[in-house]
């Protein structure tokens, strides 16, 4: 008997393995995107999927899942017995409810560090946007006034880069950060090992030295109820006057109302985001300020990037149901 995938999204770089699971294995796979949450109980409670062994939540399905609603219990019930993993792509998996899977005895796994350079890069791009106030010049070329009254840019080779969260992308960033000489200080939960943090040429500061310490604070932690509302008004009157703020992690980790506030005070000198609290809205208060570089969520958004990952949440989908267990898993439902 067949083992059935059921695809929430669309398949774009990877159909060569898809073809391969078909061919090889007798996979069937559904590809579908729900539109809302209603629609998709619907057909969940009608047996439109079938019986599944694994489902994938795509990168569109997640931009949509405000719509659909977290994958939660109610969902999770509706597929019955016969799923054996939820596989999230990209880092984050706060769509699924983890703690309601593992203890029905389902894997949760995501694509880990598939997306570290593309993300790094967005990150560098928006440190040497904010500290040499490319837009601004772009929209007065645009405008027809070469360089005229033009805000001079700052140096990044003197200056402090702070990382919160040195994981994957934090040390990619470090590595590209130190290229430009830029001084590295990290803070994490834990300290990494030594050797890491050498071979990273970056120094260990505990959280609120690192706020007082850097001219620009890199924002690299997961999204937790430990890091929702990291980053403060008490954090930002830590901060240097004139600090800069880059974050491509997850919007929520930033208070956005206190960041407001610390742009038009000038206890921020500029910001660079590519998230946002609740995405796709931003905070007005961002779009009118010009000091502000806005991207939307493009961290990971190149097509190696992608096809890795539907590569890899393909990948855990054969493992779990081949071997009992995905490539990289978030929890271990095994009691």
């Amino acid at each position: 008997m067949s083992k059935r995938i059921l695809f929430l999204g669309e398949i774009e770089f990877a159909q060569d393995y898809v073809d391969e699971l078909r061919n090889s294995y007798e996979y069937e796979l559904l590809i579908i995107l729900p539109r809302s949450r209603q629609d998709f109980l619907r057909k969940l409670e009608a047996g439109e999927f079938g019986e599944c062994d694994a489902v994938v939540l795509s990168w569109a399905f997640k931009l949509v899942h405000l719509a659909c609603g977290r994958f939660d219990g109610p969902v999770i019930e509706l597929f019955g017995p016969t799923l054996k993993i939820i596989s999230s792509t990209g880092s984050g998996y706060d769509a699924v409810d983890v703690e309601y899977a593992t203890n029905k005895g389902i894997w949760v796994s995501n694509t880990p560090g598939v997306g570290n350079d593309a993300t790094a890069d967005i990150a560098m791009f928006l440190i040497l946007s904010t500290t040499r106030y490319t837009y601004e010049a772009e929209q007065s070329l645009r405008n027809g006034s070469w360089k005229d009254s033009l805000s001079l840019g700052q140096d990044i080779g003197r200056l402090k880069l702070g990382i919160l969260g040195l994981g994957g992308i934090g040390r990619a960033l470090a590595q590209r950060a130190h290229a430009f000489g830029m001084k590295l200080y990290y803070h994490n939960r834990n300290p990494v090992p030594e050797e890491v943090a050498k071979a990273c040429n970056i120094t260990y500061l505990p959280f609120d030295d690192l706020l007082k310490t850097v001219d620009i604070l890199s924002v690299h932690v997961p999204l937790s109820n430990l890091t929702t509302g990291m980053i403060g008004t008490n954090e930002f009157a830590k901060m240097k006057d004139g600090a800069i703020l880059i974050n491509t992690a997850r919007g929520p980790v930033i208070d956005e109302d206190a960041m407001v506030e610390a742009l038009d005070s000038g206890k921020l000198s500029s910001v660079g985001l590519d998230v946002y609290k609740n995405e796709p809205e931003v905070h007005p208060g961002l779009l009118r300020n010009m000091k502000v570089r806005l991207l939307p969520h493009l961290g990971a958004c190149t097509e190696g990037t992608f096809k890795n990952i539907e590569l890899l949440a393909l990948e855990n989908c054969h493992y779990t149901i081949i071997n009992g267990k995905p490539k990289t898993p978030v929890n271990n439902p095994v009691h």
